[in-house]
């Protein structure tokens, strides 16, 4: 998963334990797990708004230079 890379690499020998809990709605998750998972989200949300913003800059930099190029060939 991304989210464990992000964290750090862990050895390939490495074992997490992971323990299930039965769940019978999701009121019964505590609201520290429902508020971590809604930060992740919100964290990865504005990760891939930022690097859309980037790439519109950059697209709207490069059409701006072909404007004034263009404007600087055409004959007055």
């Amino acid at each position: 998963m991304q989210n464990q890379r992000s964290r750090g690499t862990l050895a390939p020998n490495h074992v997490q334990e992971v323990r299930l809990h039965r769940v019978e709605s999701i009121s019964d998750l505590h609201s520290g797990v429902l508020q971590s998972e809604s930060l992740r989200v919100l964290a990865h949300t504005l990760r891939t708004q930022e690097e859309t913003l980037l790439k519109l800059r950059l697209a709207s930099l490069s059409q701006l230079r072909r404007l004034n190029s263009s404007e600087a060939r055409a004959p007055s």
